[in-house]
């Protein structure tokens, strides 16, 4: 029997407004600086929000830190040191802030002392961003497994990243929206479990969409 919840899952999304916050880096110790210096808000941004806009780029490289280190500095070591974070296990800023900071000076000491003042030109330069979040509704919402599995198909890959990323940093066991709704609503624990325990950062965020219609096939 097809289990029906009383409370459906509406499926939101977002828009991102991007605006300076005033502070760049033209070489790695501005680098180090301005993670210092950025607003909580911005640093989020740059460590999560390369997974929706990198997502053609593979599995690597997932902040904009490092991306930057990679594309202008060609220092592929130092890039995948940066994106070594582990984001499923890491909520709190300012551990971010320092473990950046940390692997950066460590580069400096032990790898990089006669090129960490060296400048790029200003177009390259990297530029912290201030964002806005705004939140909307798809207009699509689901009562059944059947017709979850069927939206998440449609939903755009913001969906999908709020729905996880974002709502794992709000709630209190640090699960997401899916399995939380799985779980609660459709009294399904075991697929609830099974969805929390894949790790996104293993995949594409498509990648990462089929792996949880993957889990949903074998009930229904």
């Amino acid at each position: 029997m097809t289990s029906v919840a009383s409370d459906p899952f509406y499926f939101c999304t977002y828009r991102v407004y991007c605006q300076p916050a005033g502070l760049q880096a033209r070489s790695l110790k501005e680098l180090v600086q301005a993670i210092g210096a950025a607003p909580d808000e911005s640093l989020w941004y740059h460590q999560h929000y390369a997974y929706v806009h990198y997502r053609f780029d593979g599995p690597r490289f997932r902040n904009d830190f490092s991306v930057w280190v990679r594309d202008t500095w060609g220092l592929e070591v130092l890039s995948e040191r940066l994106s070594a974070i582990d984001n499923r296990h890491v909520f709190d800023v300012q551990e971010v802030r320092d473990r950046l900071r940390g692997m950066l000076y460590d580069w400096h000491r032990h790898e990089g002392k006669d090129h960490f003042e060296d400048s790029v030109d200003e177009p390259r330069a990297f530029r912290v961003i201030k964002p806005c979040r705004v939140l909307l509704s798809t207009g699509l919402s689901a009562c059944t497994l059947e017709e979850f599995a069927q939206t998440l198909r449609r939903v755009p890959a913001q969906s999908v990243f709020y729905h996880t990323f974002e709502a794992r940093l709000k709630a209190p066991d640090h699960s997401n929206d899916f399995s939380r709704w799985i779980d609660g609503a459709l009294k399904l624990p075991n697929l609830g479990r099974e969805i929390q325990l894949i790790n996104p950062f293993f995949y594409t965020i498509d990648d990462y969409r089929e792996q949880i219609l993957n889990r949903i096939r074998a009930y229904v």
